[in-house]
């Protein structure tokens, strides 16, 4: 899935949450077993977050997807994230803070 930086931006959220959702499943469809166990912290960090850790994760995976939206093309490639951003994603699901 494509994502726009406005859309990811926006108040509603509703793109931000979806790219993180879709960001779990690429992480679900590779290979190495680290990718998949990210992918399951991810969603358990749905689970057992608070508020302010979720606002955090979701202001960390905002800042980062809006630094790779392609700035020609303005569009976000989630494909492209998963496979060149690996350490950020996993320090942003990893964050025990």
């Amino acid at each position: 899935m494509k994502y726009t930086k406005s859309e990811l931006g926006s108040e509603t959220g509703d793109a931000l949450l979806d790219a993180i959702i879709q960001i779990g499943k690429e992480l679900d469809k590779k290979n190495p077993p680290r990718t998949r166990t990210l992918a399951k912290r991810l969603l358990s960090n749905f689970n057992k977050y608070d508020k302010d850790q979720l606002s955090k994760m979701f202001r960390e995976f905002q800042r980062l997807l809006e630094e790779c939206v392609k700035c020609e093309e303005d569009v976000l490639d989630l494909d492209y994230v998963v496979e060149h951003n690996l350490t950020s994603v996993k320090r942003i699901i990893m964050s025990e803070s």
